[in-house]
């Protein structure tokens, strides 16, 4: 095994279908999603340096917006 000081890290790959959803939104901008994706899609907004909050709408959907 060879100890090497040369080699960067690689960015982690945080590119997901969320993520993609979170570059495209503005202020005030919602999504509709399942309750399993809410956390995930507020997690891909905050991870863009911006803020978000989610509200119930009925038993499985959940509403996303991206705040700031």
């Amino acid at each position: 095994m060879q100890i090497r000081n040369d080699i960067p890290i690689p960015p982690r790959n945080a590119y997901s279908q969320f993520s993609a959803v979170a570059l495209k939104m503005t202020v005030g901008d919602s999504v509709d999603v399942r309750k399993s994706q809410a956390v995930s899609m507020c997690q891909a907004i905050r991870r863009q340096g911006w803020q978000s909050t989610m509200r119930k709408v009925d038993d499985d959907t959940w509403r996303v917006w991206r705040t700031k």
